[in-house]
């Protein structure tokens, strides 16, 4: 092998890269391997659940894969966040790919490689990349010859749709059947644009439903994969390459209630916890469900850590159950067994009970066994997925086996349909003549019926005769090929039909490649798949059949008018020819134009620098700006030139001697530009070289007021000066980074505030715990804030304990009853301070004043009088009344930010 082992020093392998975090970083900002952490509480989740990242909201078309990977641990977020729509690079790939299959712990991080000079891999990634040579993911010979040819770092790259496909088949195993079809035909339009040998890997990938085409018939093998569809891959790709992920197990479920999740598995009856983080999901859907729309008794998988369930997914809505009418004869108790006359059969027959047998009435409501008469009729369900089948429930049947009721769907199948009704799970055959109604519509199909609407019912001598859907709660897909739209509908076509729907304000639009889509980036051709809620109102659109490429940094060659074409050259020195249409937009600094006045203002002239997308030869947007926003790569002073990184694509910009603006300094140059520092970069009127770069900083600052009349808020970082700014510009957020007013913050909040050179772009309030510790371990603490209430917080993989203003990254410095402050730095770690406090001795209280009085150590203490307002006086945890306390009771006073906060008697 080229490859080979020297002598390596382990601290090296600390220069780690986040899977998700994107860009380089330092080996303090970024620990060897992370793992997101899901705070747990007692309640199972009765609404849709939510993925652990922040940043992949709720109804994302890949959420369910995401969400499932990252709780199997193949993929990682970076303080909580997974970036879905960036391009995943080779390296980060090879990464993924290693540990869907299995073989992270065969990784050799005591050893180091040496690779040719032109095949580059970030220092956290050769293990990897060393493991998939050996282990045959990637072929080494074939790797260095691309390097060679590329002539720029291979594993930070963006991987392309092919080279992803070729990885993927390898790593399930399907390395002979891609061979066998090397010869066949590419069903694509553009087969003629794939590389060699990667052909018969994309044949394979297709007959195995992992991989599809884009717009037009065709693959694009160039085009990059985002992390979410790289995510998506792999998770289909388990279906061909079963692995056994820590904690996954498989079973039927048996059990879904009280925070309790039941499974019958290969090891007989299991039982976990639930809680409110737990992600439900069914293999039928794309999107996250909730906790009420699994199907009692069928197949499920699920992920646990520390007994709790942190994801289940249903595979399958069939039942394994099977329902047995005949004449009830006796129970024994000693044995569990019923002994049952199954109808039209000559003999009895003995069927075992566990103690969870479910009794029931003809009504439906729950008796003792020993209410059920003999020679009643009666339903049995019994299970078929243990080795001796055991009875579930019995119901008494006959012609008094006729109710009326309402519930939730929960599965619809052939003949029969399961319904929730207050808890309580009935499966009940449908009659042949049953009427089924949508409202006053009448329902052809059962597949019109879906899990999670409400209903009401009737049955009648055991059968289901009248259902009516009252209301759904899931929201519903459809297809079809975009049409027109405008500020309130959008009309597609539906078997030849036209079909317009309303929106809603907030209706998300997807096209991949374009995370700021809109509707007028709907284009006529589109395929969509549409969500539509309980109203009829559309609101989700996605773009199926096209992506959109984006591309900063290029340069305009030419522009001709007669075929409305702009000739480009990208940052890579690829020239492209691209067309505008009707629905393309010319961008400048934010006032659109267009392509008519863009020509004759001079915007498209040769030369001019331009950031472009385009889905395959069509542009979509082009953008004229001024400035550039990315992460450092290097800056030379000897040549007069700064690299960045913007969403993995490289730029080299020439200075012209330009300013630097700095956060808090008066005198910044250019050697106070760090690698790795996100910056913004001001071109000059040429918009050939920069003259102005502003360093973005993030400075954790409190707030001293909020003028929301005004929109002004003044804060102050320690105990520097106070400095106002007019919110107007300004992104105020939340916690989870949800969009706020000004005068959502209040004095005494902490913020963290982003600084674009020495101008606030966005302030985010942190939140802030304060109480006593309840309960500490390696991953989380747990305390009883000033409120009561009981609040749990994550340790992540990088946290700080202070404490007398010692500083220790070890949770055993923490102890139960310490009173702390908990909150996170401007990186999104947990900081955890201990609160200071003193002993002093309980002289008397004055009821008047509401005042403590304690005794003076020496005659100069001016600090022994308390006036309880705002201060808690607790004994043991408990809040008790001043009137208890005694002349020598030993009092321990907290202080919270210069003031008492609690007192407590010891």
């Amino acid at each position: 092998m080229i490859y080979h082992p020297k002598s390596y020093k382990a601290a090296a392998w600390l220069l780690a890269l986040s899977l998700t975090a994107g860009g380089t970083v330092s080996a303090a900002a970024v620990p060897y391997d992370t793992t997101s952490s899901v705070t747990s509480t007692d309640a199972v989740g009765a609404t849709a659940s939510t993925t652990p990242f922040s940043d992949v909201v709720s109804g994302h078309w890949a959420e369910k894969h995401i969400s499932k990977l990252a709780f199997q641990g193949i993929i990682v977020g970076n303080n909580g966040s997974f970036r879905p729509s960036d391009s995943v690079t080779r390296q980060e790939a090879i990464v993924m790919a290693i540990r869907f299959a299995g073989l992270e712990d065969q990784l050799n991080l005591d050893e180091a490689v040496v690779f040719p000079s032109s095949f580059h891999v970030d220092n956290y990634f050769v293990p990897y990349v060393v493991l998939a040579f050996e282990k045959g993911l990637i072929d080494q010979n074939d790797q260095f010859a691309i390097a060679d040819k590329e002539g720029k770092d291979w594993g930070s790259a963006k991987a392309s749709r092919e080279w992803v496909t070729k990885l993927i088949v390898k790593a399930i195993g399907k390395n002979a059947d891609a061979e066998a079809l090397a010869n066949q035909s590419i069903p694509f339009d553009d087969a003629s644009a794939v590389g060699d040998g990667y052909a018969g890997y994309i044949n394979e990938a297709v007959n195995l439903k992992l991989m599809n085409g884009v717009a037009n018939n065709k693959f694009d093998p160039a085009g990059a994969v985002t992390r979410a569809m790289m995510a998506k891959l792999l998770s289909l790709a388990e279906g061909e390459y079963p692995v056994s992920y820590e904690g996954q197990t498989e079973g039927i479920l048996t059990t879904l209630e009280d925070g309790t999740i039941g499974l019958y598995t290969d090891n007989g009856d299991q039982t976990y916890s639930s809680s409110a983080s737990t992600v439900y999901a069914r293999s039928d859907s794309e999107q996250l469900t909730t906790a009420s729309n699994l199907v009692p008794y069928a197949p499920v998988s699920v992920i646990v850590k520390d007994g709790a369930v942190q994801y289940i997914e249903q595979l399958s809505t069939e039942q394994q159950v099977e329902t047995i009418n005949g004449t009830f004869e006796r129970a024994v108790s000693s044995t569990n067994t019923l002994f049952i006359w199954p109808s039209g059969a000559d003999d009895y027959l003995k069927i075992p009970y566990s103690n969870n047998l479910q009794v029931l009435d003809s009504n439906g409501n729950t008796i003792s066994l020993s209410e059920v008469p003999a020679g009643a009729e009666i339903k049995v369900l019994r299970d078929k997925y243990r080795q001796t089948p055991t009875a579930i429930s019995i119901q008494i049947a006959g012609d008094s086996q006729t109710k009326s009721g309402s519930g939730t769907v929960q599965s619809v199948g052939t003949t029969s349909i399961t319904i929730n009704n207050n808890g309580t799970s009935e499966t009940w055959d449908i009659a042949s003549n049953a009427l089924l109604l949508n409202g006053n519509t009448l329902i052809t199909s059962l597949s019109e019926i879906k899990a999670g609407d409400t209903i009401t019912y009737e049955v009648k001598n055991g059968e289901l005769t009248k259902l009516v859907v009252e209301s759904t709660n899931a929201a519903k897909t459809e297809t079809g090929t975009f049409y027109s739209s405008d500020s309130k509908t959008i009309t597609y076509v539906k078997d030849n039909k036209y079909i317009t729907k309303p929106i809603i304000s907030s209706t998300v639009v997807y096209i991949e490649g374009l995370p700021t889509s809109q509707m007028t980036d709907l284009q006529d051709g589109d395929q969509l798949e549409l969500t539509i809620n309980a109203s009829d109102q559309v609101t989700k659109i996605s773009v199926q059949n096209r992506k959109v490429e984006m591309a900063v940094g290029t340069e305009i060659l030419g522009y001709y008018s007669d075929q409305s074409a702009l000739s480009v050259v990208d940052g890579n020195g690829k020239i492209l020819t691209l067309y505008f249409n009707s629905d393309s937009q010319i961008d400048l600094n934010g006032t659109v134009f267009t392509i008519e006045t863009a020509v004759a203002s001079g915007l498209l002239t040769k030369g001019r620098k331009i950031t472009i997308s385009y889905t395959g030869d069509t542009i979509v947007r082009v953008q004229l700006a001024f400035r550039y926003t990315g992460t450092v790569v290097s800056v030379s002073t000897s040549t007069s030139k700064i690299t960045m990184s913007m969403n993995g694509t490289l730029m080299t910009l020439p200075l012209d001697s330009p300013f630097v603006e700095s956060y808090n300094s008066t005198s910044t140059t250019l050697a106070d530009i760090q690698t790795g520092d996100t910056i913004t970069a001001a071109m000059n009127s040429d918009q050939d070289k920069v003259s102005g770069i502003y360093i973005h900083r993030t400075v954790q600052m409190k707030v001293v007021s909020v003028n929301a009349s005004t929109n002004k808020l003044m804060i102050r970082e320690g105990s520097g000066t106070a400095v106002e700014y007019s919110a107007g510009s300004i992104d105020m957020l939340d916690e989870n980074g949800n969009t706020i007013t000004v005068g959502s913050l209040a004095a005494g909040n902490v913020v963290n505030v982003t600084f674009v050179g020495s101008t606030p772009s966005s302030v985010q309030r942190v939140s802030i715990n304060v109480g006593a510790v309840t309960s500490v371990d390696a991953n989380q603490i747990q305390l009883v804030n000033y409120s009561g209430q009981t609040v749990t917080v994550p340790l992540g993989s990088s946290y700080t304990i202070k404490r007398n203003g010692v500083s220790s990254t070890s949770y055993t410095t923490l102890k139960t009853g310490d009173r702390v402050e908990t909150s996170k730095d401007t990186k999104g770690n947990v900081l955890i301070t201990v609160l200071t406090s003193e002993e002093k001795t309980f002289f008397k209280y004055d009821a008047t004043t509401d005042t403590i009085q304690t005794k003076r150590q020496v005659v100069t203490d001016t600090n022994y009088k308390f006036t309880l307002t705002n201060i808690s006086l607790t004994s043991g945890g408990t809040t008790i009344e001043p009137t208890s306390l005694v002349d020598g009771d030993t009092l321990v006073l907290y202080y919270y930010d210069g003031k008492v906060i609690e007192i407590a008697k010891q």
